[in-house]
């Protein structure tokens, strides 16, 4: 998982679908699958799975706090500030 979030996402692009079959830390998968993605460029992979992480575990405030961040860095501030504020309705006081 280290590596996908430096960007070296190889090793979990072969082993993806096995992880997300094992049912465990799957949230920790997608956090570092996504910030692979972003650090890659891959920023269309990164909302699909965002969409699908949050669909799949609608309270965790990362996946709203981090399409944020993308938004915020397409110069989209009024996208980003209504997922900010999404996660801090879920999590108030989330980074």
């Amino acid at each position: 998982l280290q590596q996908a979030q430096a960007g070296d996402l190889n090793a979990l692009d072969e082993h993806l679908p096995r992880l997300l079959m094992s049912g465990e830390d799957l949230q920790e998968i997608c956090n570092a699958y996504v910030l692979g993605c972003i650090m890659q460029f891959r920023i269309e992979r990164a909302y699909e799975t965002l969409k699908v992480w949050q669909a799949d575990f609608p309270d965790d405030p990362r996946p709203p706090f981090l399409r944020g961040r993308l938004l915020e860095h397409q110069a989209d501030l009024i996208g980003a500030t209504r997922e900010y504020q999404q996660a801090l309705s879920q999590t108030p006081g989330y980074v």
